[in-house]
């Protein structure tokens, strides 16, 4: 009997909080952990502009960015975020920490020069002649 005693008067004291903090008794869903979020900001020179200029995403995401060339420009170089450049949208990697990405233009040259003919003037048509074959005497007339 005195085991039996021993157990009850122990029971509460020692054994009753240790089920009581093993999880014993809650039955509710634990919280998940929050995912981490991080800010991409975008920033373009001269002659055009990128937007969103700020955005924020879950860790392990992506995002995307359109880029607008003024009239006249093209987009030189786009960087940051591990991301790439195709068209005028830029996408950047997996996102792991905060980022930002830059943007620049350069002028679109369509026309080297102008396209209207040229001739050059020469004196007392001095080249007139020079494509021309001569007959041999014998062919002559």
């Amino acid at each position: 009997m005195n085991k039996l005693k021993f157990l009850k008067n122990i029971f509460p004291v020692f054994i009753l909080p240790i089920l009581i903090s093993c999880g014993g008794g809650g039955g509710g869903d634990p919280t998940p952990a929050p995912i981490p979020t991080y800010t991409i900001t975008a920033s373009a020179g001269d002659n055009g502009a990128i937007s969103p200029t700020s955005v924020t995403v879950n860790e392990g995401q992506t995002a995307s960015f359109n880029i607008s060339p003024d009239n006249g420009y093209i987009v030189s170089s786009a960087s940051g975020c591990n991301g790439t450049l195709t068209d005028n949208t830029f996408i950047t990697g997996s996102i792991t920490s905060s980022c930002s990405i830059t943007v620049s233009f350069v002028k679109y040259i369509s026309t080297v020069f102008d396209t209207t003919g040229y001739e050059l003037p020469y004196p007392n048509d001095l080249l007139s002649g020079l494509c021309e074959e001569s007959l041999p005497l014998f062919f002559r007339q």
